[in-house]
């Protein structure tokens, strides 16, 4: 076999040589199978992260003479401009975009490509203005790591969704001292929030519909909010809105002055109120002022059925972690308590000094006894004053059986509760973040 081979190789060699066919050597022998191979692409860089407005050139390496085309998977986040070993790319707005550099087939090699990730990301606030400012109906931000956006001007986004992303493990931080005026779907995930120099409520609803307008909601994700002094929410509208949800979600929020977090006091209602793996809590150690740093008012607003009919309004309080807010007052104010209408559940908190002693979980009905709601309540931890309050806490219902279940009777103690760490090994339950059981 070795013998053939050289001997092949040979004749092969010699037919080179003398300009002579290899049927010619080899006769009727069939040499007809698929001698085309694979292409070798390679870009300068598989991702890259740019600012709005920044220009960088992408270039490749190839082998073979297949003419190289360039696509951008979304040109108004990343434009791609040019032809040939190299193009220009032009980050647009924020966002994430595919640039992708294809190679023709040619001669004996296949086609080819290869592609880089572009994650266009806001730096500061004059990008966020340009993007919030766009002729369009839906703003989605995308925040670099780490950004620091000073958050100096008042935003008017009436008539658009917005949408503002951070950064899940770099999250950036608004330095807040003004506001956003808005009427549709706001999400704000992955931000810090200081609040130090706040003069304004950070979300003020705005909506002027004379009919009755219905819209998801407002959704904080992973947000830490930091020294607020005013509202985080302020449904400011006509009596004429209806949101589906408006959730506080795996957040932080930090509240310094006698107001209320969310404040549907004025007008408008939400199907649901979601509060979850998260952590409330008021700073002050004036317990006149905790007296009135309200995790939620509706007082004065709408009840659900002023706006549908057959409407509930759900308050789903689970897996958070509640620190001397309404300290001696009911924890809740709302529009219409006691009602058929209102659902509670409220599983897996922590309650430290909130509300009135002995009535936190009854606080969240404005204080009253009634069997008109539908109530859950399992799995607590219920402090006041140093003490456990488990087993006194008062039914919510007037004459039906407690619905307060699986309470955890523990006194729990916080690492450092006045700078905001409630790190705890007592319980579990409240938010997760703190649990280290």
């Amino acid at each position: 076999m070795r013998k053939s081979n050289l001997l092949g190789g040979a004749l092969l060699l010699a037919a080179l040589f003398v300009n002579t066919s290899c049927k010619e050597i080899f006769g009727n022998m069939d040499l007809s199978g698929d001698t085309t191979v694979s292409s070798y692409v390679a870009i300068n860089t598989a991702s890259k992260t740019a600012a709005p407005a920044e220009e960088f050139t992408l270039s490749i390496t190839k082998i073979g003479d297949g003419t190289v085309t360039w696509s951008s998977s979304d040109p108004a986040i990343a434009e791609v401009q040019g032809a040939g070993l190299s193009a220009k790319v032009i980050a647009k707005k924020s966002g994430n975009a595919t640039i992708t550099a294809n190679v023709a087939a040619a001669g004996n090699y296949q086609a080819g490509s290869a592609k880089c990730a572009v994650a266009v990301r806001i730096q500061n606030f004059e990008q966020l203005k340009a993007e919030l400012g766009a002729e369009t109906t839906e703003v989605k931000a995308y925040l670099a790591e780490n950004a620091n956006i000073v958050f100096d001007a008042n935003q008017n986004v009436v008539g658009k969704k917005v949408f503002i992303i951070g950064d899940e493990q770099k999250p950036a931080t608004f330095v807040v001292t003004k506001q956003f005026t808005f009427d549709n779907d706001f999400e704000i995930s992955n931000v810090t929030l200081d609040f130090t120099n706040q003069s304004n409520d950070f979300l003020k609803f705005m909506g002027e519909a004379t009919e009755l307008t219905k819209f998801e909601g407002v959704k904080f994700e992973n947000v830490k909010a930091i020294g607020m002094k005013k509202c985080l929410f302020n449904m400011n509208s006509k009596q004429t809105y209806l949101m589906n949800n408006f959730s506080i979600i795996n957040s932080v929020i930090e509240m310094t002055a006698a107001q209320p977090i969310i404040n549907f006091k004025s007008s408008g209602c939400a199907y649901n109120i979601n509060i979850d793996k998260s952590t409330m809590y008021c700073s002050s150690t004036d317990d006149a002022v905790a007296k009135k740093a309200l995790p939620y008012t509706g007082q004065s607003g709408k009840g659900i059925t002023q706006l549908d009919e057959n409407g509930k309004q759900t308050f789903n309080i689970t897996n958070s972690t509640f620190y001397n807010l309404t300290k001696g007052a009911n924890f809740f104010t709302l529009a219409k308590n006691s009602q058929k209408w209102l659902v509670y559940n409220v599983n897996n908190n922590i309650f430290v000094n909130c509300g009135k002693d002995k009535q936190t979980i009854i606080g969240i009905n404005q204080g009253s006894q009634s069997d008109n709601p539908t109530w859950t309540v399992s799995g607590n931890v219920i402090n006041w004053g140093g003490n456990d309050r488990c087993a006194d806490e008062k039914n919510p219902y007037q004459t039906k059986a407690t619905p307060i279940v699986n309470s955890i009777a523990k006194v729990v103690s916080f690492k450092d509760a006045a700078k905001g760490d409630f790190t705890q090994s007592d319980a579990d339950a409240g938010d997760p973040r703190w649990k280290k059981l």
